[in-house]
């Protein structure tokens, strides 16, 4: 396996668990963050909270809201939450489950 230099770690670490638990039984608390983002800021938030994680689920509501599911490790839990309310200040709904 080859580490990109150019790309976050945050990008790569899931490809290297995988190589690496067959060797060393490691596993990392994972969240689930549920997220209602208001239409004028959905567009840009897609891209931005879908380098967080996995995203389980993606819609757009009738008034232009996007609603989401992502799963993201424990630790990124705080980052997430703070890049969402930076971009649309503080009008985002979002929920730890």
């Amino acid at each position: 396996m080859n580490i990109d230099p150019f790309k976050k770690a945050e990008e790569q670490v899931k490809d290297v668990l995988e190589k690496i638990r067959p060797i060393l039984p490691i596993r990392f608390e994972e969240k689930e963050v549920e997220g209602f983002i208001p239409a004028e800021f959905g567009g840009k938030m897609y891209g931005t909270v879908e380098k967080f994680g996995e995203l389980k689920t993606s819609e757009w509501m009738k008034d232009g809201t996007w609603h989401f599911i992502i799963k993201i490790p424990g630790g990124m839990q705080n980052e997430l939450i703070d890049k969402i309310n930076s971009i649309t200040h503080g009008q985002a709904d979002i929920k730890i489950n």
